[in-house]
């Protein structure tokens, strides 16, 4: 009885604690400020999160993490790159330019990073058109009655 009690306190709380921020953000640092007035499993069955998320968001501290970091240089050098060849390599040579750099990052990363950032590659040339119709003729007569 004096858990479910307990629950429904940590619920009503849940409730009324409100610090903005994303849903789930919210509701680890609820957690981690309830923590010394609850069991730390207990506040997660009732938040219904995982305990396991719980502690790696709590390991994470408040910065990102070194990975999260290290895409956002990668993203910066794919950027400079790209507006180094005038906006026209796609992924394959931005990848090439990146490898002949000593830095070793598969095609489908580049392609990934460069839709996260909303640049793309020029392909293609310019069409050339070869044929001109004279306006001032009169077409040819449709025997095909279309």
């Amino acid at each position: 009885m004096r858990q479910l009690e307990h629950e429904v306190e940590i619920a009503d709380r849940l409730a009324r604690y409100d610090d903005g921020g994303p849903t789930r953000e919210r509701v680890y640092r609820f957690i981690s400020h309830e923590s010394p007035n609850f069991p730390v499993r207990t506040l997660c069955r009732v938040c219904r999160v995982s305990r396991s998320a719980y502690y790696a968001w709590s390991a994470r501290g408040q910065g990102p993490d070194s990975a999260t970091i290290e895409e956002a240089h990668l993203a910066n050098r794919l950027y400079d790159l790209w507006m180094k060849s005038r906006r026209r390599y796609g992924a394959p040579r931005l990848r090439a330019a990146l490898c002949r750099r000593g830095e070793q990052v598969s095609k489908k990363r580049v392609a990934t990073l460069m839709a996260m950032l909303g640049i793309s590659g020029k392909s293609g040339r310019k069409k050339i058109r070869t044929t001109l119709r004279d306006r001032t003729k009169t077409p040819a007569a449709d025997l095909g009655d279309r």
